[in-house]
């Protein structure tokens, strides 16, 4: 296989994986409408989840899209993107230095924020009403910094595009 088919290769398995982006940015983007557009998120909310299954399975699907769409990116989008770019990839935290050294992402301090808010997500799964909804309220935040950094990306991927 020769440089040229293999760079060929890598940008189709990015055109792929930006199709599975933006299905899964829709996804979130509407699950966090319904789940932070129509009440107020606070410690009652919270408590009140167990008597509404209707308010159970919105934060879910917020909960489950928001780690779905990071995990997505994180490990899948940006190390594709480093390699079609001819960096090498490694840790985590350097593929997250190395993308914000492009410009594709703000920061890796806000990144490493929103992993240890999806951790805290999963595995602290409402053991204190105030904390898990301070914890969805942050998560709402760091959205909006994953949904930007989409768009960053997409708009690098469409202005590259012609050169491939």
């Amino acid at each position: 296989m020769t440089i040229e088919d293999t760079q060929l290769e890598q940008y189709r398995k990015l055109i792929q994986l930006t199709a599975r982006m933006s299905k899964a940015e829709a996804g979130l983007r509407r699950s966090r409408e319904r789940l932070f557009d129509q009440q107020t998120i606070n410690a009652t909310w919270v408590l009140s989840v167990d008597e509404i299954p209707e308010r159970e399975d919105m934060m879910e699907s917020f909960v489950s899209k928001f780690n779905r769409f990071q995990d997505m990116m994180g490990d899948k989008l940006l190390p594709a993107m480093l390699t079609w770019q001819g960096e090498n990839t490694g840790s985590f935290i350097d593929n997250l230095n190395r993308c914000e050294r492009i410009g594709w992402i703000t920061s890796t301090r806000l990144w490493l924020e929103a992993r240890a808010l999806r951790n805290r997500l999963v595995h602290e799964y409402m053991t204190d009403a105030d904390v898990f909804a301070q914890s969805l309220i942050l998560a709402n935040e760091s959205s909006a910094m994953l949904l930007q950094t989409w768009q960053n990306i997409r708009h690098y991927i469409e202005q590259h595009h012609a050169t491939e």
